[in-house]
């Protein structure tokens, strides 16, 4: 296969002179794997959680071992999609060559003082689908397109946290559809709209922040309509910028989907 992956760790806290605590996460994409009821894609999203416990064996030396979480899928946009989930141990042993020169992240420039910023994200996707004839399930191996508008409002408690309320707007080209005579029926474009208010809270790291909400979401069809959760990867490209990747998971059942887009840190 070939491996897009993005590592990102740092110490949260030394437990001793010679032992440190931290975490790492990590998230790609790959593509070339064979095909099977796991992933039945060629393609597919990888997502791994670490929190890694270091002795700091010498200047230069660092053991570490890392109980860890490993997701693959490729985030419902082709059935079946069972998905792969692993728990394991890892090991590792790092050497630092110019421990004097190591380069450290830039601090962000916007002041502590500065405790409100305002977050507007442009997304979008795609997913498969599934519907029910009769009694019996479908799987809708086609690719039906999502889109969303977000604005977060976030207060600043300190240089990692943050917390506020979102603006939801969504568009799901899936949403309660139907099932005639072997024919899909679409309904109409309000029934494949949402507007939802959530909460969101989010932790700032070095270039990315890790964006996590819950919320209501309103709308004349049922599919879009209750309870979510959203789940965002911000990669800031400058100081206002960002890259976003996300994930919507509905209270329905099946009702989620990967959204890839931009947004503006104001």
């Amino acid at each position: 296969p070939v491996l897009i992956y993005i590592y990102q760790g740092s110490r949260i806290a030394d437990l001793s002179d010679k032992v440190s605590i931290g975490y790492e996460w990590n998230l790609g994409a790959s593509y070339g794997w064979k095909i099977n009821d796991v992933v039945s894609s060629g393609w597919n999203i990888y997502i791994n959680v670490g929190i890694p416990v270091t002795w700091h064996i010498s200047h230069r030396w660092d053991l570490s071992l890392a109980p860890e979480y490993t997701h693959y899928s490729n985030g419902d946009t082709k059935f079946p999609n069972g998905g792969a989930n692993t728990v394991g141990c890892r090991i590792g042993l790092t050497a630092k060559f110019n421990e004097s020169q190591s380069v450290k992240a830039p601090e962000k420039t916007w002041s502590v003082k500065r405790r409100m910023s305002y977050d507007l994200t442009i997304s979008a996707g795609w997913r498969a689908d599934r519907t029910f004839d009769g009694g019996k399930l479908l799987m809708l191996n086609q690719p039906f397109i999502t889109s969303g508008l977000c604005f977060n409002p976030l207060y600043r408690f300190n240089r990692y946290l943050s917390a506020g309320g979102a603006l939801d707007l969504m568009y799901d080209s899936s949403a309660d559809l139907s099932i005639t005579d072997g024919q899909i029926a679409y309904p109409g474009t309000a029934s494949q709209l949402s507007a939802g208010i959530s909460a969101r809270g989010e932790l700032t790291m070095p270039f990315f922040s890790v964006n996590i909400g819950a919320g209501y979401g309103f709308s004349s069809g049922n599919d879009l309509k209750g309870f979510y959760t959203t789940y965002a990867l911000k990669t800031f490209v400058t100081e206002h910028l960002f890259i976003n990747i996300g994930y919507r998971l509905g209270s329905r059942q099946y009702t989620h989907n990967l959204m890839f887009g931009m947004g503006i840190r104001l």
